[in-house]
Parts: C-alpha cells; sequence; structure tokens
C-alpha cells in the first residue's frame, strides 16, 4: 500500500460497495486500485468515453456535465461522494475538477467479483437461520481465503465467466476436508466433481500402461484447480490427484461445471468460419490427437501437440495467436480448448470434430513396404504356399480383429456419455472399419493365395458383425439423442416463455423510465436555454470588466509604488510618533505633578490656618486659666465656645477630605474605564492590520502564480485587489499609532491619580492625628 493510499484509506473503506466488504478484502481493493490527482480546470472522464473503471471523489470538488451545462457538483469527503461517479457507459456525463482533487480508481471487474465472493458468504450465513457463531479467527487463515479466492478471479479462465455465474458458483461450492495421502481422484474411475484448492497442496500422478512406478506429472497449490478434463470430455480420469499434505478442497458437480464453467468459455467454430479465420492469417489449426492420428489424417497446416501433452508443452505456443483446437468427434478438442483458456489463450474448437468435417481431413498415403528380395532357385509347383512377408497367422489376425474393432465399440456402448456424442464417435468407429475393410480387400486383391482368400472371408465376416453392431448402437444413441433433443426443446420452449414475460415486463419499466426520463429531458432543455442567455450575459460582462482592467492597469502599478512608498514613510511616521508620546508622556506628568503640588500647598496653607487658629485656642485657654479663678462663668462659656468652632472645623476638614477623595477616585474610574476601551480598540485594529497583511500576502502570491499562468486581465484583476488590501494595511497603521497614543496618555494619567490617592491618604491621616492631638490637649 503507498503512503497516498495509506493516507485516504480511512475514506476509501467508507465508499459503496467497498464499506460492505470485510476489513481483509478492502485491504486487498486498495492495493489493486489508484489514487490519481486531478489539477483544476482537468478532466475525470468525458462525455461519450467508455471504459472500465469507477471512480471516487477522495477530496476536492468534482462538477458533472452534460452537454458542457452543469448537472451536479460532487464534494470530497460528502455521503454523495461516497458512491461512483456516473456509472453508465458509454459516460453519460464528463466529470471535471472545479478545484484540485484527488480520485480514487477501481476496476469494476474486480470490484464487482469480490463483492459476489462477499455475498456468498453471507448467503452461507443465512442458511443457518441468521445465527452466526462467533469464535477467534486466525488472521493468517483469513489471508489464505482471500489468496485463494483472488487467484481464482484473477485466473484468466475466470475471467471470461460472468459476474453472475460467479454468483452462483460460490454459491453451490461445497468445501470437502481430506487428509495427506487421500486420493482425490483416481485415474481410471470416472469423472463427477470439478475441484478448486483453498487450503493445502496436491500432486498429480499417473500409472503408465506398462505398469511400472507412477509418474509424478505436477504439484498443486491454494487456488489451482483440476478435473475438468473428464467432466468436459466426458471420459474417465486420466490421471491420480492425491493430497501431500491436509487440506479443504472446494468441490462443484457435473452439471453445475458444464453450466457455469464449460458453456461460457468454451467458443465452437463451423468449418466453414474457422478456415476464413485460417487463410486470413488470424488463426492457426491445433491438433490434439496423437501422433500417429495426425500423421494418418489432417488438416493441412496444422499444429500437433497431444492432449496428454498439451500442459508440458504449452512454451511451444504463441499467445497472441488464436488458436483453433480439432480432434475425430469434438471431445479432446474441447478440453483442450478449455484447458488453453485457462492459461490466457485465444482459443476455439472445430464443432463436431473431423468426422463431422469430412471436406476438412486429408489422408496422407502410406508407402508401400519394399518387396522381400526373390530367392534365386525357382519356386516349386507341389509346395502348398508360404506366408508371405507381413503376413500375420490367422490367430494373430484374429486376436487383432478382436481387440481392435470390437473391442472399441463395446466400449463406446458402455460407455455413460452424452448420446450425440456417442453417435458421433460410433459413425467414425464406422467409418473407420469401412476404411480397414477396403483396405483389407486392396491387398487381397492383390493375391489368389486360397489361404489370404479364406482370412479375408473371415476378416469380412467380422467386420460385417462389427458393421451391424455399429448400426444397432449407432440408432440405439441417435433415438436417445433424438429423446434427449426432444426434452431439452421443451425446456428451452419454457425458458423462451419465461424470458419473453420477463422481456416484456422489463419493457413496460423501461417504457415508464423513458417517459421519466422524456419529461427530465424537457426541463434539461429549458434549463439550458436559460443558461445559454446568462452565459451571453455573463460573456458580456466579462468582456466589459476585462476592457475596464485593461484601462486600470497602468493605474494599478502606479498605485503599487504608491503603497510601497507610503509604507516606508509610515515606518518613519510611526518612529516619529513614539519619540512624539514618549515627550508627551513625560509632560503630561509634569503637568500633572505641578497641579499636585498646588493642591498640596493648598492643603499645607489649610493646615497652616487650622494651626494657628488651635494657637488661638491654646492662648485662649491659657487666658480662660488666668480668669478662672476670677469668672468661672465666662471661663465655661469660652470652653463651650470652643469646643463648638473646634468640632465644626473638624467636621469641614474632614468633608474637604473627603470630597477630594471621591474625586480623585472618580477620576480613577474614568482613566480605568478609558483604558479598557483603548486597550478594545487596539486589540481590533491589530486584528484588522493582521487580516489585510495575510490578504496582501494572498494576493501577492497569487499574483507571482497568475503572471506566468493567467490571462492580463486575472493580473489586472489581482493589482486592483492588492491595491485595496495595502491601503486597509495603511489605514489600519495609522489606526494602531492612534491608539497607541491614547493608551500611553491615558496610562500617564492612571500613575499620577494613584499618587494622587497616596498622598491624599497620607494627609488625611496626619490631619486627623493632628486634631485628636489638640483635643486631648484642650481637655487637660
Amino acid at each position: 500500500m503507498s503512503k497516498e493510499q495509506d493516507n485516504y484509506s480511512e475514506i476509501i473503506r467508507k465508499l459503496v460497495p467497498i464499506s460492505e466488504l470485510p476489513a481483509q478484502v478492502q485491504k486487498e481493493i486498495i492495493k489493486k486500485a489508484k489514487i490519481i490527482e486531478v489539477r483544476k480546470g482537468g478532466f475525470v472522464f468525458k462525455q461519450g468515453d467508455k471504459d472500465e473503471f469507477s471512480y471516487y471523489c477522495l477530496e476536492g470538488e468534482i462538477e458533472l456535465l452534460a452537454n458542457e451545462q452543469q448537472h451536479n457538483v460532487i464534494v470530497g469527503g460528502t455521503d454523495r461522494a461516497r458512491y461512483a461517479m456516473a456509472q453508465l457507459q458509454p459516460r453519460q456525463l464528463s466529470a471535471k475538477a472545479r478545484k484540485k482533487a484527488v480520485i480514487f480508481q477501481i476496476s469494476r471487474d474486480i470490484l464487482d467479483k469480490l463483492v459476489v465472493i462477499q455475498e456468498k458468504e453471507q448467503t452461507d450465513n443465512n442458511e443457518f437461520g441468521g445465527f452466526v457463531a462467533v469464535e477467534e479467527v486466525d488472521i493468517a487463515e483469513m489471508e489464505g481465503d482471500v489468496d485463494w479466492m483472488t487467484r481464482i478471479l484473477q485466473s484468466e479462465l475466470f475471467s471470461k465467466i460472468p459476474a453472475a455465474n460467479i454468483h452462483a458458483l460460490f454459491a453451490v461450492l461445497e468445501p470437502v476436508e481430506f487428509k495427506a495421502g487421500d486420493n482425490v481422484v483416481t485415474q481410471g474411475e470416472p469423472g463427477e466433481h470439478y475441484y478448486i484448492i483453498q487450503e493445502g497442496s496436491c500432486q498429480v500422478t499417473r500409472k503408465p500402461s506398462s505398469g511400472d512406478k507412477d509418474i509424478k506429472l505436477a504439484v498443486l497449490k491454494a487456488g489451482d484447480c483440476f478435473g475438468e478434463e473428464a467432466l468436459i470430455a466426458e471420459t474417465t480420469r486420466n490421471a491420480t490427484v492425491s493430497m501431500i499434505t491436509d487440506g479443504i478442497l472446494m468441490r462443484l458437480n457435473k452439471d453445475t461445471f458444464i453450466d457455469l464453467i464449460k458453456k461460457p468459455t468454451l467458443h465452437s467454430l463451423t468449418f466453414n468460419e474457422a478456415s476464413i479465420l485460417v487463410s486470413g492469417g488470424k488463426a492457426e489449426w491445433l491438433d490434439v490427437r496423437f501422433k500417429n492420428e495426425h500423421e494418418d489424417s489432417a488438416i493441412t497446416g496444422s499444429r500437433n501437440i497431444p492432449l496428454n501433452m498439451l500442459r508440458l508443452q504449452i512454451d511451444k505456443l504463441d499467445r497472441n495467436k488464436h488458436y483453433i483446437v480439432y480432434c475425430d468427434t469434438g471431445g479432446r478438442s474441447s478440453t483442450g480448448a478449455f484447458l488453453l483458456t485457462g492459461m490466457g489463450f485465444n482459443v476455439s474448437f472445430l464443432q463436431g470434430g473431423l468426422v463431422n468435417n469430412s471436406q476438412a481431413v486429408v489422408v496422407t498415403p502410406k508407402p508401400e513396404p519394399a518387396p522381400a528380395p526373390a530367392p534365386p532357385q525357382p519356386k516349386p509347383k507341389a509346395e502348398p504356399v508360404k506366408e508371405a512377408p507381413d503376413a500375420q497367422p490367422p490367430e494373430q489376425s484374429q486376436r487383432a480383429e478382436k481387440d481392435g474393432p470390437i473391442s472399441t465399440v463395446d466400449e463406446i456402448t458402455r460407455q455413460n456419455i452424452d448420446p450425440v456424442v456417442k453417435s458421433s464417435m460410433l459413425e467414425a468407429e464406422l467409418e473407420h472399419t469401412n476404411m480397414r475393410l477396403r483396405k483389407a480387400a486392396n491387398e487381397i486383391q492383390k493375391t489368389d493365395d486360397e489361404f489370404v482368400k479364406k482370412m479375408q472371408e473371415e476378416v469380412e465376416r467380422r467386420l460385417q458383425e462389427e458393421r451391424g453392431k455399429i448400426e444397432v448402437a449407432k440408432k440405439a444413441a441417435e433415438e436417445e439423442a433424438r429423446r434427449l433433443r426432444t426434452q431439452e426443446e421443451a425446456k428451452i420452449r419454457k425458458m423462451q416463455e419465461e424470458a419473453a414475460r420477463k422481456m416484456q415486463e422489463e419493457k413496460k419499466q423501461l417504457e415508464a423510465i423513458y417517459s421519466r426520463n422524456a419529461e427530465e429531458m424537457e426541463k434539461l432543455q429549458h434549463l439550458r436555454k436559460e443558461a445559454e442567455q446568462k452565459l451571453q450575459a455573463e460573456k458580456e460582462r466579462l468582456e466589459l470588466e476585462a476592457e475596464e482592467a485593461k484601462a486600470n492597469l497602468a493605474e494599478a502599478q502606479r498605485v503599487k509604488k504608491e503603497v510601497e512608498a507610503s509604507k516606508k514613510l509610515l515606518e518613519k511616521e510611526a518612529l516619529k510618533s513614539r519619540k512624539q508620546q514618549e515627550e508627551l508622556e513625560k509632560k503630561i506628568i509634569r503637568e500633572a505633578q505641578g497641579k499636585l503640588d498646588v493642591e498640596r500647598r493648598k492643603m499645607a496653607e489649610q493646615f497652616s490656618s487650622n494651626q494657628k487658629e488651635l494657637e488661638l485656642a491654646k492662648r485662649e485657654r491659657v487666658a480662660a486659666d488666668a480668669g478662672r479663678k476670677a469668672a468661672k462663668e465666662e471661663a465655661d462659656r469660652i470652653i463651650a465656645e470652643y469646643k463648638d468652632k473646634h468640632e465644626k472645623d473638624k467636621i469641614y476638614a474632614e468633608q474637604q477630605l473627603k470630597a477630594e477623595r471621591l474625586k480623585l477616585e472618580e477620576e480613577q474610574q474614568k482613566i480605568q474605564t478609558m483604558l479598557m476601551e483603548i486597550n478594545r480598540a487596539k486589540e481590533e485594529v491589530e486584528a484588522t492590520r493582521k487580516s489585510a497583511l495575510e490578504e496582501a500576502r494572498r494576493l501577492k502570491e497569487k499574483q507571482e502564480d497568475h503572471e506566468i499562468t493567467s490571462s492580463k486581465i486575472a493580473q489586472d484583476t489581482l493589482k486592483v485587489e492588492l491595491k485595496v488590501a495595502e491601503e486597509k494595511i495603511n489605514k489600519a497603521n495609522k489606526d494602531l499609532a492612534q491608539v497607541q497614543q491614547a493608551q500611553v496618555k491615558v496610562i500617564a494619567a492612571r500613575k499620577i491619580n494613584q499618587e494622587g490617592l497616596i498622598k491624599q491618604t497620607v494627609i488625611e491621616e496626619e490631619v486627623r492625628k493632628q486634631l485628636e492631638v489638640d483635643l486631648a490637649d484642650f481637655r487637660e
């Protein structure tokens, strides 16, 4: 898995139908897919295209267009993006990137087949009433299951099988367990099943006719298949397959194999169709009979590889060629065609074989044996005729005849094969018998030997018997074939009626869909006209704006220079402003200090006045003491007046000090409020300035890109936007300077006010203590 695939793996796992698959299958899909980056304006696919992929939008925006008109917009990460874009073939819409987009591409064939596997597993669960046992699962086993299924689905054979057949195939596959050493199929036994190895390994062996030790032919592993030859050719097993290790094989019965695998993968041709391809250089004949059969009769220009050697000599064939396989009856050729199809070759087989295409056969004449040299002495007349050098004794001849056609006919008659094939095989055997009879007659004509004539009569008698048996067997086979054909025709008629009924239902559905589509098309035509009108108006507006932008280009460049100059000037003014702020702060502090000194002097004068009055009171008290003896009543009056006056002075002084404190506290509150407002204004100005700087930076980067790729109009528009952004920056800088200046003033005022409050507190405390001392002295 690449880094890009890993980055988007979580998004991919949510796509439909990938989200319904197990994690291991999802991982397999991600590995087999591609991540594509599409730049702005690029096309993922175009209307009318034909391809084998499904596309999903992982990131960015994709605009779906019909006849260059917007139909829909798909945004990566949304729920709509979980579904493949515009699946119908040929493509009904174009997919264009509105901005840079990331696309997920996966083969529809691979995706469909992996979905079929998952649906099969769900079907197995449903057969048990929906109850699924939960147990620990070994990850290695899970990966093994996926591996053997993946190997099968990626094989050349299964690539030619329709997805519906694969679905049905996995639904009927039967798992069977075998132990090491078990024979799965045995040579010579009839074939009833087709096998796929899920787990374990097997070996293929064959016992030679000589009875020697078994010959090891091949080793099969998980994902390999076997057993098809006997099923296709309707023959017995030609080899033994045994388990090397313990394992599990998926088994398919004969009828299901023929319906789901054989029929969709095998392609037959008539002799005329095949001859046209061969004569045009588009195909080559391949004879899969034995060498001696090929030498006896063959199609001109054909290549000969016996069926039992086909796997071993596969390297002799060209994978770029189309091979037409043939044999006598079609049995071996269909098997060979199936094997080659599974190996990735383009293969057909001759329909009916050579026995039904007599015009295809060229019989190769055999050279006559050289006559034996004559003895020098003359032949005695009275001696009996001696056997010719090539003549066979009667026992040998009879044995040859007996071991030849008679055993062949009996074997064909006993075999449980298709009646049509059996009839063809018997007909071929009959023709072969006639050829042998004619050949024997020709040889007999060469001699008038009485013994040979007797042998001819015996051979002819036996051949006539064989011909009779063949005719009887042929008639029985033809009768069986007619019966089966009648049954098959009835079955086909029933299927045709069912298909016609389904077609009528689908026709009604399609008519309803067509009606809805017609209404939608009418709406789309109306929307298209409106869009064309809007497009024309937009085009005229853009042309006008382009002219205006062109006229403003020089102005934009001039403004840019002015902005740069004003920026430098603003920096100088900011430096000057900071110096002025420092001077202003010092001035404010001096002025505030002067005001504070004035207030302090006033307080000192007030205090001095109070002190004088206190001294006067002391003197009056002394006078009162002196006159107390003479006038006690007068003294009491003076004391009362003094106390009253002293109390009033104390209240007045406290009120004055309290009023001064309240005034300072109010000023402190106002200063604090102003400072908060200034700080808030400063934050707003700084945010505005930061936003303007960011906008200017973005526009400059965009301007640099557009100077290379964009039109002059777009560049002019960017320059105007850049000028506006720089004006915002200048205004923000000025506002910030003003706010900073106001902040300095308020901070200085707050500092002075705080010092005044502290001094006021000290004065109040001193006055309070002095009044208490004076009052205490007076009481004494």
